[in-house]
């Protein structure tokens, strides 16, 4: 076992110890079985497990052993495999950086994504992805999307184009509204074939979802896909 791994099981075990961070999930509207689900965890003091790979070397270097990761809710990012192969820290605390992140060798290679390994076997059942910026988009739109997973970032890049058009022919993206979002998602229409834009009208997915029930948030996503492609029907 790599010491991410390690380190994730061990993050997620503490989370349940930190009220403030379980609260602040389930606040963003997760449930326990979501959290446990995707190895969501917690980093108070950070204990970094052994091993004498070149990713814990590299990452004792620039987390300041860890220290960096202190304090944060983690979202542990998984291979096809069901190997880590990084994660991101999001801070509950005023002032601090809001989001680190670690990818390991392999990540920087293949790309990373949020949520890949729930989301394979629907996205190989579909033929297409849909993909949402961040871990508090994504998870939500599982329950209605099986095929979502998350670039924890705004945009979209060539080594994870190239990876999700490994497994499928449509790749259709549902970033924020706002200016970074639409206009990463412009660039990914017009960079790479057989990617789709699917603008919701609300700030983010999340944000569709709280105003709809699962139900109703369906049918209004698959007119929508409709009047994009008669490709996309059925992909949601």
């Amino acid at each position: 076992m790599s010491f991410l791994n390690a380190m994730v099981e061990n993050l997620h075990q503490s989370l349940f110890r930190y009220p403030v961070a379980l609260n602040y999930l389930k606040s963003r509207g997760l449930i326990e079985e979501e959290i446990r689900e995707h190895k969501i965890g917690y980093a108070g003091i950070l204990g970094v497990p052994q091993d004498n790979s070149e990713d814990r070397k590299r990452f004792m270097e620039e987390s300041y052993k860890g220290r960096s990761f202190e304090h944060k809710i983690i979202f542990p990012i998984f291979n096809p495999m069901g190997v880590v192969t990084g994660i991101i820290g999001r801070s509950l605390k005023e002032g601090d950086v809001k989001y680190r992140k670690f990818f390991s060798d392999e990540a920087k290679i293949t790309g990373c994504f949020f949520g890949l390994p729930q989301a394979l076997p629907y996205i190989y059942e579909t033929g297409a992805v849909f993909v949402s910026e961040g871990a508090l988009d994504c998870i939500p739109l599982r329950r209605v999307i099986k095929n979502t997973v998350g670039t924890l970032t705004n945009g979209l890049n060539d080594d994870q184009y190239e990876f999700l058009s490994f497994y499928c022919d449509n790749i259709i993206t549902i970033f924020d509204s706002d200016k970074w979002g639409q206009i990463e998602a412009y660039k990914a229409k017009k960079k790479w074939k057989n990617v789709y834009t699917l603008e919701l009208g609300y700030k983010d997915p999340n944000e569709c979802l709280e105003h709809m029930s699962e139900d109703r948030f369906k049918q209004y996503l698959n007119k929508k896909l409709n009047t994009i492609s008669p490709f996309l029907r059925g992909v949601a």
